[in-house]
């Protein structure tokens, strides 16, 4: 694009979000627009992951979030946003509930 546009986008917002997740590592991205703090986000998984991914593209880096973060891998990931894709690592199938 050469210019400034605008786009405009028209439709309904998520509501009751749900999506099955496999053991292993599964891409997601955060449904809802605006963010929401990792933490609650990810509540409905309960203790069924280990670590979520983003990649930071403006630092050229992966940020992390551990729900038992370590000195030596502080997290750097604190919400979860609308736009940003997520990888994140389960232990058994489950059902996500942002």
């Amino acid at each position: 694009m050469l210019n400034p546009s605008t786009l405009i986008v028209s439709g309904f917002e998520v509501v009751g979000y749900q999506y099955n997740l496999a053991i292993g590592w599964n891409y997601i991205g955060y449904p809802y627009y605006g963010s929401k703090n990792i933490s609650l986000a990810l509540a409905s998984l309960e203790n069924g992951y280990n670590k979520v991914y983003s990649y930071n593209a403006e630092l050229g880096k992966w940020d992390v979030y551990n729900p038992y973060p370590t000195a030596l891998e502080p997290n750097s990931i604190t919400d979860m946003s609308a736009g940003k894709g997520y990888l994140i690592d389960v232990n058994f199938p489950i059902t996500w509930k942002p």
